[in-house]
């Protein structure tokens, strides 16, 4: 999926590992970016990364407000249903 040029920045240098232990090189991240930016595919994106590609097995997402988190979710799930490889390991509550 292609990214803006500042997110493909940030995800580069923000998964940044560190070579002795392949620990990531930074615990915390802030980043400052205007409205309507990208902020939240970006987000989105990152969340899919982790759930298949690190299995992570569960990501926490936040939002002002619930309807906000739900709407940013449910496009992660259609995103993910997007792909044949994905769709299978969807598990709908």
């Amino acid at each position: 999926m292609p990214l803006d040029p500042w997110q493909q920045w940030l995800v580069i240098h923000a998964g940044e590992l560190l070579e002795e232990d392949g620990r990531p090189r930074f615990r915390q991240i802030l980043v400052l970016v205007s409205r309507q930016n990208g902020k939240t595919h970006l987000l989105m994106v990152l969340a899919l990364y982790w759930l298949y590609v690190d299995a992570i097995e569960m990501i926490l997402g936040t939002s002002t407000n619930l309807g906000y988190a739900v709407e940013s979710w449910q496009k992660a799930v259609r995103l993910a249903e997007q792909v044949p490889e994905l769709t299978e390991m969807i598990k709908h509550v």
